[in-house]
């Protein structure tokens, strides 16, 4: 793997190749268990464009988004023994990514303390597809500004319902919150987009 500023080198400023041989999670798990170098290198196949996407679009900063993936990937070879429901590795790894990205947030905090806060543009616009028209584009653009006006924790909230397609019971808990907090930081995001940009509601469960 290429090289950054830890041993294991994970980030997406490669692309990686796409597995000959697809492996389910459940058997994944079984050999990043056993140590299996093998499946390191498949786990960030297979997943990294799902955390960097997630990353990115919660963040909007590259820089910052690559990061995530480092330590995202770095922390889950760590861990990966406390996955519980060999099923649900996907939505474990995106628990340990939304976390990295809560320390990007508070380590943003300091950074505005000290006036050192990078302004990077929004990441919805440039992460659409090529098929999306002008009008789209702009249209995400401003969402993106919209978002960047919330506080972080209602940002993120509303990203992973609207954006990422989480269940509510998955944001609340990728957030560290109960039900009843991330349905309010959620519908708060959600007045204040509305005002703006016309984006369609996500029902509850």
């Amino acid at each position: 793997m290429a090289k950054r500023s830890s041993d294991h080198g994970f980030g997406p400023q490669r692309d990686p190749t796409p597995l000959l041989e697809p492996i389910d999670d459940p058997e994944l798990i079984e050999r990043l268990a056993r140590g299996d170098a093998w499946a390191k290198e498949a786990l960030y196949r297979k997943y990294v464009h799902t955390v960097f996407g997630l990353a990115l679009r919660l963040l909007g900063q590259r820089a910052d988004a690559e990061d995530v993936v480092q330590d995202t990937f770095t922390e889950a070879l760590r861990d990966v023994q406390q996955v519980r429901d060999r099923g649900a590795l996907r939505s474990w790894l995106l628990g340990v990514a939304v976390h990295q990205v809560h320390r990007r947030f508070r380590r943003r905090r300091l950074l505005r303390v000290l006036g050192l806060e990078r302004n990077d543009e929004p990441a919805l616009d440039a992460l659409a597809g090529r098929a999306v028209s002008a009008e789209q584009r702009l249209e995400l653009r401003l969402l993106a500004q919209v978002l960047a006006s919330l506080p972080a924790r209602e940002r993120m909230a509303w990203s992973l319902r609207f954006v990422e397609g989480c269940s509510l019971d998955e944001a609340a808990r990728y957030c560290d919150c109960s039900l009843a907090t991330i349905k309010r930081r959620i519908a708060s995001a959600q007045r204040a987009v509305a005002r703006h940009v016309q984006v369609a509601e996500v029902a509850d469960e």
